[in-house]
């Protein structure tokens, strides 16, 4: 895990000597993959405004049973958003743009990009938590873009659009529809 963070600043900072270096070590999955869930983390604070803010009194034990489901299914959730992601990229990027990166590549790339996904445990600050949220979505799609040009040796409008089609999928609805469905259900 080390150097995680220092790839993923570089890859929020739109370095692109930083994708084709992830691309190239397959042992940095494990980079991406705990970027992935740090963003994970973040998605389920802020969805469930986990620091407590304006509380009065701490919460009640079986509303952290809730708390820590929702954490876990964000987390799983990140997970297969980022897969889904990597598999529509793959098969756009072979099929529409005859890209070269393969499924881990690009797995790996994509995963690197989820970083700026930290800003999501701003999201339930009242007035600019959304935007702080749709900030950081599409932080992560232009990160992906780039990652997606310099992985698969694409034109721009081609990585455009297999990435947008992946992330869409991926990073808003996948986490949307169960994370809000968890939220809406959660004691």
């Amino acid at each position: 895990m080390k150097g995680m963070f220092a790839r993923g600043i570089r890859a929020a900072k739109f370095d692109r000597t930083v994708y084709a270096e992830v691309a190239a070590r397959p042992d940095l999955v494990l980079n991406s993959l705990g970027i992935v869930i740090l963003a994970g983390f973040a998605t389920i604070f802020g969805y469930l405004n986990i620091w407590y803010a304006g509380r009065d009194v701490p919460p009640l034990l079986d509303d952290l049973g809730g708390r820590a489901l929702g954490l876990w299914l964000a987390v799983l959730t990140m997970l297969v958003g980022w897969i889904i992601w990597a598999g529509i990229a793959v098969l756009m990027g072979k099929i529409f743009m005859h890209g070269g990166g393969s499924f881990r590549d690009v797995l790996r790339v994509l995963g690197i990009c989820y970083l700026p996904g930290v800003l999501f445990m701003f999201s339930s600050i009242p007035g600019v938590g959304n935007f702080i949220g749709l900030a950081a979505q599409l932080w992560i799609l232009f990160a992906g873009a780039i990652a997606m040009h310099e992985v698969q040796k694409s034109d721009w409008i081609g990585a455009a659009l297999g990435t947008l089609v992946g992330w869409f999928v991926g990073v808003v609805i996948v986490p949307y529809v169960v994370i809000d469905t968890f939220v809406s259900v959660a004691p």
